[in-house]
C-alpha cells in the first residue's frame, strides 16, 4: 500500500519536509503544459490550499499523458518538496513520478474560468465549491451572528449580483461590505485599533475549543476561498490561526460550512 502524505501536513511542518521526496494523491485543478515543462495545482481536500506540482518533461516519461489530462483528474505524485520561501507559495513539489488513478472528462462541469450564475444554477450538487456561493453564504452567516460588516479582498467573488444577494436574503444590503485593496494592510489597521484577527487554517493553528471566544475590542475572522484558501500574507498579518477539529471520516470542510461554524463561536453574546 502506498504510503499517502497529506498536503496539509507538508504546509503544516514545511522545514521538516524540505527536501524529502514524498507521495501525494489528490485532484488536479489547473494543469498548464509549456511544451518543455508544465504545472499543475493539486488538491486532497485535506486543506483549502492547493500543491504546485512541477513536472519536466526530460524527467517524467509520460509528460505527454498528464500535460494532456482534464481539470478534476486524479493523480498520484511522488517527488521533492523544494521550499521557495521567494515565490508566491512557500514550497512545490518536483515531480519524479506522476500516474493518472482516475481520469477526468473534457466536459467536467468545474474549469478554472469564471462561471455565470445561470449555469451554477444547472449543477447545483456542485455550486457549494465554487468561490461566489462561498462567499454569498459567509456573507449571510455574519449578518445571522451579528457581526458588524464584511471585507472582501480583490479577489472575493462579488456579493452583489442578484442571484448572489438573493442566495444570501439579502444579507450584502443590510451588512456593510468593505472592499479591501490589499488585505494585510486592512488586518494590519484592524490590529492598531486594537482588534483581533484570526485566520482559519488547518495548520500552525489552535483547535477551536481552545481558543477563548471573547475579545472585548472585536474580533475578525479571516477565511480564504475554496481553492486556494488563505496567502502565507494574510496569515502572518493576523494575530493567531484557528482550525475546526473535525474525525478522519472526510478530509476538511467545505469553506462556507467552516466559516459559519467559526462565525457562530465567536458571535456577539446578544445573539444567544
Amino acid at each position: 500500500m502506498v504510503d499517502i502524505t497529506k498536503i496539509a501536513a507538508i504546509y503544516a511542518d514545511a522545514e521538516r519536509y524540505g527536501g524529502m521526496t514524498v507521495t501525494v494523491g489528490g485532484w488536479a485543478k489547473t494543469i498548464r503544459d509549456l511544451k518543455t515543462f508544465g504545472f499543475i495545482e493539486l488538491n486532497d481536500g485535506s486543506c483549502f490550499r492547493n500543491l504546485q506540482v512541477v513536472m519536466d518533461a526530460n524527467i517524467l516519461a509520460n509528460y505527454k499523458e498528464i500535460a494532456a489530462q482534464n481539470v478534476g483528474a486524479a493523480l498520484i505524485v511522488i517527488g521533492e518538496v523544494v521550499l521557495t520561501p521567494e515565490a508566491k507559495q512557500p514550497l512545490e513539489l518536483k515531480a519524479t513520478e506522476i500516474a493518472v488513478e482516475g481520469p477526468s472528462t473534457p466536459d467536467y462541469p468545474l474549469q478554472k474560468k469564471r462561471h455565470s450564475v445561470e449555469f451554477l444554477r444547472t449543477i447545483q450538487h456542485l455550486r457549494p465549491r465554487t468561490n461566489l456561493f462561498n462567499a454569498t453564504f459567509r456573507v449571510r452567516s455574519a449578518a445571522a451572528f451579528g457581526f458588524d460588516a464584511v471585507i472582501v479582498d480583490p479577489g472575493c467573488a462579488s456579493p452583489f449580483g442578484p442571484k448572489a444577494l438573493r442566495a444570501s436574503m439579502g444579507a450584502a444590503g443590510r451588512l456593510p461590505v468593505v472592499e479591501s485593496r490589499c488585505l494585510p494592510d486592512t488586518l494590519a489597521q484592524l490590529h492598531a485599533w486594537g482588534v483581533t484577527n484570526l485566520a482559519a487554517a488547518l495548520y500552525n493553528s489552535r483547535p477551536l475549543h481552545q481558543v477563548d471566544g471573547a475579545y472585548p475590542n472585536g474580533v475578525c475572522l479571516v477565511i480564504g476561498s475554496e481553492g486556494q484558501g488563505l496567502t502565507e500574507a494574510a496569515v502572518a498579518a493576523c494575530d493567531a490561526a484557528v482550525r475546526i477539529p473535525i474525525t478522519d471520516r472526510v478530509e476538511s470542510l467545505n469553506a462556507s460550512v467552516a466559516g459559519s461554524v467559526l462565525l457562530w463561536h465567536f458571535r456577539r453574546p446578544e445573539e444567544d
